[in-house]
């Protein structure tokens, strides 16, 4: 155990997810920041072809490592890696991270030096701290938002334990769901306004057209009096970034977002703004006719409320992408 693990209160047990990793500099990174950081790192892992890599990494960490036989998503990773980190280690809580993200220095002792300076009634109400990769206030040191991505998330683990995990979302929108449960059961869910971690979500692109789009949506927002999207406040320069996903993976973006949307666990603004953007950018790079496709199917899918795991073969992105 480092100086810095003997400096931590409470007892945090990390879990990574993995699958299929091009970046092993990166993932050595994650894995080693995260090791000297909480008391345990366990590295979930959905059937990586390049698992050996991934295996000698966790043991020059000494990392729990479980395998899966198969692709399972996210949602189900994490609820095995939940499981374990409770019946081996009884953690305090339980921070969840992708295989491309990285605690800054220091990034946890911030974060509960943060958490201690919030009232007694607050703390005791907290179910999620979410760390930002980004700064975007000062005072105060955190928000309530609705949702916000699971990479970066420290979950109580006595609320971990008792929160359903949606796993037939596969993808995407399982963390909005996740951020749903833990509020429903009466805990906030908090996202602390300093730059904790680097996460990279999704591939960033500059478009300037898309970006004049966006400049032109975020106006409209703020017109019609909306500040924020999902609590979490609209930005004051809007970047001009434009985020990318292929085309197989907008298909469960659209489907799983329209049943958030149609079980009001998802507002609209945040809705049209994900599914307009990310669908420019999809089409731009991967075509028109293969979104409108992946769009359409989704839309269908996610009416009928159908989930699970799809065979998107139909719907990949033809172009070589450089995302993991």
């Amino acid at each position: 155990m480092s100086p810095n693990q003997k400096e931590l209160s409470p007892n945090i047990v990390s879990i990574i997810v993995t699958y299929n990793p091009k970046d092993f500099t990166l993932l050595e990174l994650n894995v080693k920041r995260a090791r000297e950081e909480t008391r345990k790192v366990i590295v979930v892992d959905n059937a990586s072809v390049n698992f050996d890599v991934i295996a000698s990494i966790c043991e020059k960490y000494q990392c729990d490592l479980i395998p899966l036989r198969f692709n399972s998503g996210i949602s189900y990773a994490l609820r095995r890696g939940v499981k374990h980190a409770i019946e081996n280690y009884s953690p305090d809580w339980i921070l969840f991270l992708d295989q491309d993200t990285f605690l800054l220095h220091g990034a946890i002792r911030e974060a509960f030096s943060l958490y201690e300076s919030m009232p007694e009634h607050v703390r005791k109400k907290i179910g999620i701290l979410a760390l930002s990769y980004r700064s975007f206030c000062n005072f105060p040191t955190a928000i309530e938002v609705i949702y916000n991505a699971f990479s970066g998330t420290l979950i109580r683990a006595d609320v971990a334990r008792i929160v359903n995990f949606r796993v037939n979302f596969f993808l995407d929108q399982a963390d909005f769901d996740l951020y749903h449960e833990v509020r429903s059961k009466g805990y906030l869910t908090l996202l602390l306004c300093r730059k904790l971690i680097h996460h990279r979500i999704g591939i960033p692109m500059i478009i300037p057209l898309i970006y004049n789009f966006k400049l032109l949506l975020f106006k409209m927002i703020k017109i019609i009096g909306i500040r924020n999207l999902g609590l979490e406040p609209l930005p004051q320069n809007v970047s001009r970034n434009i985020l990318f996903e292929p085309s197989e993976r907008y298909y469960y973006i659209v489907r799983n977002s329209l049943i958030l949307l149609k079980e009001k666990k998802k507002d609209f603004i945040a809705f049209l703004k994900d599914l307009v953007l990310i669908g420019m950018a999809t089409a731009v790079i991967c075509g028109i006719l293969t979104t409108i496709k992946a769009f359409g199917l989704g839309v269908i899918h996610g009416l009928l409320r159908l989930e699970g795991i799809l065979d998107t073969s139909s719907l990949k992105c033809r172009k070589k992408l450089t995302s993991d």
